[in-house]
């Protein structure tokens, strides 16, 4: 689902949905953002080298790769433009340099949303992001499944006096 237009700090409390950040995607970055008790709770089990799988509305397939994971401590949840500490390294953020690190730059795909730390929902922040390996629309996954089994029915053939029936049919 797409973010309510013209509010940026809105995250809808829809559970398994998580709404495309309207400001990261005039910077061509897919920005996923869901409450940690929703669907924001699958974010913190994503994996660095994990693949994700982006389904667009027209059907295209487009495939990434997890190549980052950071977490923020946030000394003021409240404050949405508060400075954020790193917690693998200690350094301080401003909230405009989280957004140009993770919603500016080449395309990718930023899933975010808050840490819950003693009783607090709103402690932290957890970004991950995900890089491009490729995209494919359903027409050519259809298509390249057929000629992948057509392929496969030939090397059979071919191979039959050989080797017998491998099974390719």
């Amino acid at each position: 689902m797409q973010q309510p237009r013209n509010d940026p700090g809105s995250v809808l409390h829809i559970d398994g949905v998580a709404p495309q950040f309207e400001s990261a995607d005039r910077n061509h970055v897919i920005g996923l953002l869901a409450h940690n008790d929703l669907a924001g709770a699958f974010f913190s089990s994503l994996k660095i080298g994990q693949e994700v799988r982006i389904v667009y509305g027209d059907g295209r397939v487009g495939y990434y790769k997890i190549n980052r994971i950071a977490r923020f401590k946030a000394p003021q949840p409240d404050n949405k433009n508060e400075n954020y500490v790193e917690l693998s390294s200690n350094i301080i953020y401003s909230a405009q340099d989280l957004f140009t690190i993770f919603y500016n730059g080449d395309a990718h795909v930023t899933f975010q949303t808050c840490i819950l730390q003693d009783g607090n929902s709103g402690w932290g922040r957890l970004f991950v992001t995900a890089i491009p390996v490729f995209s494919i629309s359903l027409w050519e996954y259809q298509s390249l499944t057929r000629q992948t089994g057509q392929d496969f029915m030939k090397a059979g053939e071919m191979l039959r006096p050989l080797f017998g029936d491998l099974g390719f049919r």
